[in-house]
């Protein structure tokens, strides 16, 4: 991946968006609930309940990958699409090393994704405790952005 390209994007679509909006004051006061409270609480919904369910393995590593690797997608998903409809029918060099970027920056969602589904297992599958984790997560980048 060139320094240019770095230079490009040097985070997640997903951040990115949720940068932008913050950047203007009105949006920033509607984004806030749904990225501190409704996105959390979707999210743990979908993400640990849904897919505990769904999964429904008797070894809880199987359902915490399976409930991670799916949260991680969601986050970069937008990000790979822009790069595959967007980047790479004029620059397919480009449209690769965005991908992979994205790729990368999953990382941290995957990750993110590991620990939320370990309390969730830890705790007993309460939802409560993993949804506090989360919203305390995004409050936390959240008032990062707009102080």
């Amino acid at each position: 991946i060139s320094e240019e390209t770095i230079n490009l994007k040097q985070t997640s679509d997903n951040q990115a968006s949720i940068e932008k909006y913050y950047a203007h004051d009105v949006a920033k006061w509607i984004l806030l609930p749904s990225v501190v409270l409704i996105g959390p609480l979707t999210e743990e919904i979908v993400f640990r309940k849904a897919i505990f369910r769904i999964v429904n393995s008797k070894k809880n590593i199987v359902n915490i990958i399976i409930a991670s690797i799916t949260f991680a997608l969601i986050h970069t998903v937008s990000g790979i699409l822009n790069a595959l409809l967007l980047q790479l029918p004029t620059n397919p060099d480009l449209a690769f090393e965005f991908i992979l970027l994205e790729l990368i920056y999953s990382i941290g969602y995957l990750m993110a994704g590991v620990l939320l589904s370990t309390c969730y297992v830890l705790s007993g599958q309460n939802l409560i405790v993993v949804f506090i984790i989360h919203l305390l997560n995004n409050l936390l980048a959240t008032l990062q952005l707009i102080m």
